[in-house]
């Protein structure tokens, strides 16, 4: 169930924990790429968009990939 809160952030009505600003966004199901920025907030992503955030960080076009295992054993 979603919170008031991440609604409130994905509306962009509050700010996000973090903002990845020019992301290459790729989606596994059809191979397209979209340049977005990414909305976080507490460890989930909120959406993707024109967002405000209390930390940004740019991505300078990396691609970003969502992936469904925790990436923890690098």
């Amino acid at each position: 169930m979603l919170s008031a809160d991440f609604l409130s952030v994905a509306r962009g009505e509050r700010s996000a924990d973090l903002v990845l600003r020019n992301a290459r966004v790729v989606n596994v199901f059809t191979g397209e790429t979209v340049e977005s920025s990414i909305a976080i907030h507490n460890g989930f992503i909120v959406g993707l968009g024109d967002y405000a955030g209390y930390a940004e960080h740019d991505l300078q076009g990396r691609y970003v990939v969502k992936t469904w295992k925790p990436l923890s054993r690098w």
